[in-house]
């Protein structure tokens, strides 16, 4: 568990907005490293400085002197005591009493307490006499340190607090940026869905009506066929011979027996007047709602106008049509 925690601690997800981020599960978490891994292993390998950091050496500091105590220590050795011979004013053994270096030892020993009991003295009268002042002074110096050391300390907590301060302002303009682009990159990916849809269905419209004007064509040629064979019909009943003032009395009294003929769709019905040509048209329009075509026997007339605009053009010799345009 700590061998989890410290890997995890020294290999920090970083995070480039953490002021407007909501942070993220284990699963985003290894989701956006998989990714992280997978781009890095498209480029050349940088190393970064964090891992070119030599290996920590936990034995600089190692001392001789510790190292034999460290010995003692896991030895379980008692700790040596004090030296106090150095305070003490032995003299000759027993057995050296009469021996002259002997006691030339003892007496160099002696002047050498002495002295240093003379410099403890010396150095206590010294402590008394001029201590307190130059104590003070440390101390006052020590307060000056101090001051100088919060001071900048303070300087550099105001320059960390502003650096956050900006990258805050920054992230956070940054964050309202990246929204509006989302949003606008939402609405343009709905936009083009839309527009495919909307072209589908125009592609499906224009092959239906691309089929209704094929089927409507052959319609009109099949029409077109028929008036022309009842053309040469009537043509050759009629006689070259015959004027036109003829023709046209003639075609009143066609028009008079039952001559006026639907040609809506494949109504192909009689009619005796206009006005039951131009009731039974009405109810044609009713049913259907396309371009339709109206053949009277050679006769000029004008429908009623519907919602759209038609017009009548005479047939050269026997029929007249009424076309949507």
């Amino acid at each position: 568990m700590i061998g989890e925690i410290r890997k995890k601690d020294l290999n920090p997800v970083v995070d480039a907005l953490p002021y407007i981020d909501q942070g993220y599960d284990e699963e985003a978490e290894a989701a956006a490293m998989a990714l992280i891994q997978e781009e890095c292993s498209r480029y050349r390998h940088v190393t970064s400085t964090k891992y070119d950091l030599p290996p920590l050496n936990f034995n600089k500091f190692l001392t001789e002197l510790l190292k034999a105590e460290f010995e003692r220590i896991q030895n379980r050795q008692p700790m040596q005591g004090l030296n106090m011979r150095r305070y003490e004013l032995p003299g000759p053994s027993s057995t050296r009493v009469g021996d002259l270096d002997s006691w030339q030892e003892a007496l160099q020993n002696a002047k050498a307490q002495l002295e240093q009991q003379d410099m403890r003295i010396l150095s206590l009268e010294l402590m008394v006499e001029y201590g307190a002042e130059a104590w003070k002074m440390y101390l006052e110096k020590a307060e000056k340190t101090r001051n100088l050391y919060r001071k900048h300390i303070s300087s550099l907590r105001e320059k960390v607090q502003a650096v956050h301060f900006n990258r805050k302002r920054k992230q956070t303009e940054a964050g309202d940026e990246l929204k509006q682009l989302e949003a606008r990159w939402v609405s343009l990916v709905t936009k083009n869905y839309e527009i495919e849809k909307i072209c589908a269905e125009i592609a499906v419209q224009n092959a239906i009506k691309r089929k209704q004007l094929e089927e409507e064509e052959e319609q009109q040629q099949q029409q077109q066929q028929t008036v022309s064979s009842v053309m040469s019909e009537n043509s050759l009943t009629n006689g070259a011979d015959e004027s036109s003032d003829v023709n046209v009395k003639d075609a009143e009294e066609e028009v008079k027996n039952n001559q006026y003929i639907c040609m809506y769709k494949e109504c192909r019905e009689n009619f005796n007047t206009t006005e039951e040509l131009e009731s039974h048209l009405t109810k044609c329009r009713q049913s259907y709602n396309g371009p339709y075509k109206v053949c009277m026997f050679n006769a000029t007339h004008w429908l009623p106008l519907p919602e759209s605009k038609f017009h009548m053009t005479v047939c050269p010799s026997r029929y007249s049509f009424a076309e949507e345009i």
